[in-house]
């Protein structure tokens, strides 16, 4: 019933979510889904979607380009928080939006 909203759900929850995927999931599939922009690296252990050792995330984590990298890994949550990115190219996102 997608009729019944005044807005596209898609669009809404994209504008106002965040997601960080378990890491078990693909880190790209997810980007795909919901924006690269709004994919941001998470540890909560002991909680079943973090890692004792969150770094060991890249143990398991499919290959992400660089730029995917670096908007994962941080500079998502530093755009988030009004941050200057850590991306030595500068800011990714707007140059391969």
């Amino acid at each position: 019933m997608p009729q019944a909203f005044e807005e596209n759900p898609h669009e809404v929850f994209r504008r106002n979510m965040y997601v960080s995927p378990f890491w078990e999931g693909s880190v790209q599939g997810l980007a795909d889904l919901v924006g690269r922009d709004r994919v941001l690296y998470g540890s909560d252990y002991p909680h079943p979607e973090g890692l004792a050792e969150p770094l060991g995330f890249f143990k398991y984590a499919e290959p992400m380009d660089e730029n995917l990298t670096y908007d994962f890994m941080g500079d998502n949550a530093r755009r988030m928080m009004g941050m200057p990115v850590q991306n030595p190219a500068g800011d990714a996102l707007a140059m391969s939006a």
